[in-house]
């Protein structure tokens, strides 16, 4: 469960996926390429059970973040926690974003936002971030996020057409210099 039910930022407003974002997830979760490269997983065809089972799960589980344009009220993209168990409090971020909003810094404006106000108002003292090698786009944002290389997990992903893929995973631990 999110500990921060709401972040604003200069062009978005992140919050709890609802059952009104429907339409934009599917979007989203129905482009192959965001599919695969987000987590090796096929692309949803139509709006049936395997959907709203989708649907019904990232609303509930309140792990999500719906990416909200504060001018249109779209919803463009997700951020996904996940608690790691590991030394100190700890959430992996999983991030996608809709294909006609990519390369305009919305996700790094999100990420940011989150990161920080997490590291300012949480327990939260690490976020991991991992992806496949074939996804530089993602690699090149952590990396600007200040993200550092941890490591290789070993066949890490069972990719949908590549098959047993390695990760790439990074870590950004929360010290004076990532409270801004």
């Amino acid at each position: 469960m999110l500990e921060i039910n709401q972040i604003e930022t200069e062009r978005l407003i992140l919050r709890y996926v609802t059952e009104e974002d429907g339409d934009a997830l599917f979007g989203i979760f129905s482009d192959r390429e965001t599919c695969l490269n987000d987590g090796g997983y096929l692309p949803l065809q139509a709006k049936d059970d395997s959907y709203i089972k989708l649907h019904t799960s990232i609303v509930q589980a309140q792990e999500h973040y719906a990416l909200e344009l504060k001018e249109t009220h779209q919803v463009i993209g997700l951020i996904h926690f996940q608690k790691q168990d590991r030394a100190v409090p700890c959430y992996e971020l999983g991030f996608v974003l809709n294909k006609d909003f990519r390369k305009r810094g919305y996700m790094t404006e999100a990420l940011t936002a989150t990161i920080n106000a997490y590291f300012s108002q949480t327990d939260i003292a690490l976020f991991i971030a991992s992806h496949i090698p074939e996804n530089a786009d993602s690699e090149h944002l952590i990396k600007r996020l200040g993200f550092t290389f941890e490591g290789r997990i070993h066949k890490g992903l069972h990719h949908a057409e590549l098959g047993a893929l390695d990760l790439i995973s990074h870590y950004l631990e929360k010290t004076s210099d990532t409270l801004n």
